[in-house]
């Protein structure tokens, strides 16, 4: 499952620098979708 986390990491990086003006909801969103991968991780 290591394999795919930096895969997801950079792609949400990438999104994040490519909208550098992003709304709070999408950030918001972005991070939840970071904490519940990392979390689903963790526990599997």
């Amino acid at each position: 499952m290591r394999a795919d986390q930096p895969a997801i990491l950079c792609e949400g990086r990438t999104t994040a620098y490519a909208t550098p003006h992003a709304h709070g909801s999408q950030v918001a969103a972005y991070l939840s979708a970071v904490l519940k991968s990392a979390s689903g991780r963790r526990r599997a």
